[in-house]
Order: C-alpha cells, then structure tokens, then sequence
C-alpha cells in the first residue's frame, strides 16, 4: 500500500451530453494528502457526489487532470483502482445471508478474486479489520438484522481489509443517530491517523465536520471550493456562507411546497 496524495487540476465536473457538456463544477485545484480527515460539505444539488464520484473513477473529468501519486488517475487499471481506492456510498446494499463476516472479507477480493480462496495473512487482515472497527461482537450476524450503524461499521471494515489508500465516503453519518454519527467520525479520524490513508467524506452534518475533521472543503453553488481547517473558516467567518447558502435553499424549498 502507497503512501501518496491526490492533487486536483483545474478539474471540471459534470455530465457528458449529446451537443453540450454539462458543467457542475469548474477549475477546481487543491490537495488532499494522507493522514487527516477531510470533509466536503455543501449544499443539496451543488455537486458533492459528482465530485466523490469523479475522484473514485466512476465518472469521467470533464476538463483538468486528477493525480494519485506521481500518476494520472485515468491511466489505472481496474485492477490497480480496486487495490488504492475504496469508496462506500449512500445507499444501502441490499444482500441477505451474508454474515458480517463474510462481507468483510469481500475486501479481499482484488487480491484473490471474487471467488479466491483466503489464505492466512487474508484472514488475519480481515480480523485485524473487525477489531479496528470494534463489530467482533457482529461478526457471525446476518447483514440484514443491523441497524443502519452497525451496517456502516461493516462497511467500514469491508474497506480496511480492502487495504486502499484512499478511502471515500459519501454521506456515511447519514440515517444514522446522532450518537452513531459521532462513533462513525470518531472511528474515520482514527483509521486516518493510525492507518495514515486519505479519507475523504461529504456530509450534511456541519458542526460534527468542524468538531472531527482536519481539513474542510466547501463547495459553493456555481462550484468554487473554499479549503481550509476548521478553525480557519470559523475564525474568517467564512461558514456564514455555507449557512446562508442552506438558509436560501430551505427558503426556495418552502415555497416550491407552498406554491404545489
């Protein structure tokens, strides 16, 4: 497993059209290096998981360059994508009996295949996986009987035995309780720091992003980002900003609701 960043380049993002491109978001440069936790917030429709899903591989750049290491993101194989990026998504993945176990262990299919047999050391990083997570007490029940924060968890630990690099997560924290969302966050800036990958999240949930990330990218509507620590965009009251972008949406919202 390497140990490099991802650098953006005047990415633009999108969808490819018949007789246009459709932009979401333009000329977007930053950094996001190993071993803290960085959290992409922003506003419903802004282009959050156009943009998860753009650094993941599953959508094409639109304009710029994305580089993971010292190569383009674009020039790797499937199979090097499923050894340095794991990504959980949103939505709920419907399987039945499957045990937690057994969905863990899925991690390791890019080193044995989908259907390899596990040897030693792929059971031990599974059971190392399980541990970090604290679910051992889960490992022999079935995926469907989890809550939606045990589900996660499973998840979570299905990426770490996938022994990635880069770990994305979009919305992990949501249809979770609030106390779940903090064992959630508490557990990605742990992996961040001791396992020193790149976890990247987006979330709706602004005051947990200030209280556990490192790094903060805030996507405005029309696509610019404003990066930067917690502390430096509370300091510069540049939040104010990303309240009064949800302010305005809730507004337009209610009044979509009212006119209907």
């Amino acid at each position: 497993m390497e140990d490099f960043s991802i650098n953006i380049h005047d990415l633009s993002i999108g969808y490819k059209e018949k007789k246009h491109n459709k932009i979401i978001a333009h000329s977007l440069n930053a950094t996001i290096p190993p071993g803290q936790l960085t959290c992409l917030i922003g506003t419903n429709g802004v282009g959050k998981s156009t943009l998860l899903r753009t650094l993941s591989a599953f959508h094409s750049p639109l304009y710029g360059e994305i580089i993971i290491g010292d190569k383009k993101l674009s020039s790797y194989s499937s199979k090097e994508l499923s050894k340095t990026i794991s990504i959980v998504l949103t939505e709920k993945i419907n399987v039945y009996n499957m045990s937690v176990y057994e969905l863990v262990s899925l991690g390791r299919s890019p080193y044995s295949g989908l259907w390899g047999k596990l040897n030693k050391k792929d059971k031990t990083i599974i059971e190392e996986a399980i541990q970090l997570v604290h679910i051992s007490n889960l490992r022999n029940r079935a995926i469907q009987t989890l809550s939606d924060g045990e589900r996660q968890k499973s998840m979570i630990a299905k990426t770490l035995a996938q022994q990635t690099s880069i770990i994305f997560l979009d919305e992990p924290t949501a249809f979770l309780d609030f106390q779940s969302k903090i064992e959630i966050l508490q557990l990605l800036r742990r992996i961040s720091k001791t396992k020193h990958r790149i976890v990247f999240f987006s979330t709706h949930d602004i005051d947990l992003a200030l209280r556990f990330s490192d790094k903060i990218w805030f996507m405005k509507k029309g696509g610019n980002l404003i990066i930067g620590s917690p502390e430096e965009l509370s300091k510069d009251r540049r939040m104010e900003i990303f309240s009064q972008e949800c302010n305005t949406t809730l507004n337009n919202n209610s009044l979509l609701q009212s006119e209907a």
